[in-house]
């Protein structure tokens, strides 16, 4: 938990009941409230909750809180190009997504070079995750 320009942040990986739990942007309203409830029993209050797990990142206002997935810096957002994206926090509370470019070729050679070929080397060029079981069928490609 952190505090900037008089707003509180909680950053997790998952969730507070599962630190695995992949929350979407389509996902019902009821999994964020559970996992809002959890948090506030942990932390308090708190205006906004910056997570990942699923690597896609998006936004969404969940009972006045600001929940957002920071994505999978260093992994395409699952939509066909090979950029990366992040997450930043402005001096007037702002979050906006960056994209970022790389040198793909390179980071693919070091992947295969550190026997990281589980698919996310392809990844990398093709935009397109290999663990798309997991999403939802509305995110899939």
């Amino acid at each position: 938990m952190f505090s900037h320009q008089a707003r509180k942040y909680v950053v997790i990986h998952g969730g507070a009941t599962d630190v695995a739990r992949f929350l979407w942007s389509v996902s019902d309203e009821a999994n964020f409230l559970e996992e809002l409830d959890a948090l506030n029993m942990l932390c308090g209050d708190f205006d906004t909750v910056i997570c990942g797990h699923s690597g896609i990142a998006f936004e969404r206002e969940i009972a006045g809180v600001q929940w957002v997935n920071a994505g999978a810096i260093g992994m395409p957002p699952h939509d066909g190009t090979p950029l990366t994206e992040f997450l930043r926090i402005a001096a007037d509370r702002a979050l906006t997504f960056e994209t970022l470019t790389y040198d793909v070729e390179s980071a693919e050679q070091d992947m295969k070079s550190a026997g990281l070929t589980q698919g996310y080397d392809v990844a990398l060029k093709t935009g397109i995750w290999p663990s798309e079981d997991v999403s939802p069928q509305s995110l899939r490609r």
